[in-house]
Order: C-alpha cells, then sequence, then structure tokens
C-alpha cells in the first residue's frame, strides 16, 4: 500500500464504518455493545449488484479483540445469509521502512454450505482483497 500506516489504521480501527471504505459494504450499523470497543457488534449490508436478483449479503459480526498499540483486531461472524460457520478474522497494520505499509488479513473458516471449499477461499479473499483496495484508495484521499 502506498498510504501512510497511522491514515490506515485509523481509517479500518473504526470498527462500526467500514462501508467508508469496503465497495462490497453498502451499509454497516452499530447493533450492540461499546462502539469499536471488545464484543461490539455491527450489521453489514452488502450491496445489490446491478441486474441480478442476487440476494444481497448480510452478517453480524463481532469484534474480538482490539490492540491500537499494534495496530490489530480481530472479528466474527455470529449471524448472516452467507451459510458461513466458524468465521474469525485477524486484521493487522505493519509499517514498513521506506514509510508505506502492508496490510494482512488472514480469516479462518469452515466452508459454506452454499460453496465448495475453493470457491469459498475465492469468494472470501476476493472480498478481502476488494476491502484492502479500498483501505488504500480511501486512505490515500484523506492525505
Amino acid at each position: 500500500m502506498k498510504s501512510q500506516c497511522d491514515r490506515v489504521w485509523k481509517l479500518s480501527a473504526d470498527f462500526i464504518n467500514v462501508h467508508k471504505y469496503a465497495k462490497n459494504v453498502g451499509k454497516c450499523d452499530h447493533v450492540e455493545g461499546e462502539r469499536n470497543e471488545m464484543g461490539c457488534v455491527r450489521y453489514c449490508r452488502g450491496v445489490q449488484n446491478s441486474g441480478t436478483d442476487e440476494p444481497i449479503l448480510w452478517a453480524k459480526e463481532k469484534l474480538l479483540r482490539m490492540d491500537p498499540v499494534n495496530r490489530c483486531y480481530s472479528y466474527s461472524i455470529i449471524d448472516g445469509n452467507m451459510g458461513i460457520e466458524g468465521y474469525v478474522a485477524k486484521f493487522k497494520v505493519y509499517n514498513m521502512t521506506d514509510g508505506n505499509c502492508v496490510v494482512e488479513w488472514s480469516f479462518e473458516a469452515d466452508p459454506s454450505k452454499y460453496y465448495g471449499e475453493e470457491e469459498f477461499i475465492r469468494f472470501i479473499s476476493f472480498r478481502l482483497e476488494e476491502m484492502i483496495q479500498g483501505l488504500d484508495e480511501t486512505s490515500a484521499a484523506e492525505e
């Protein structure tokens, strides 16, 4: 990423406002718990692809850990219509010596009942890559 880590972290650590940089998230609402604190829950609703009648994807996600000193957090999907079980994601921002940063966004999950394992990994990986790209673009626009 070409964006500065402080800007990327500030944007990404606002757990409730993922829709500010994630093009695939149309809306995100604070559902319960202290905002951006461990245990808070967000409701994320996807965007409708024009010209299709596919259902809009949604998920309730719970913040499991937030560590601003090490610029990392983790969260899980606790409900949704994607058929995902046991999803836990870890997000971390690393500062590079050239002033840029690297985002590591990993996940563990049982394959969805709607997808085979390879298709599921492609689906989630594509979504995460989209979100990382959105983080970079949005962070750069704020510089």
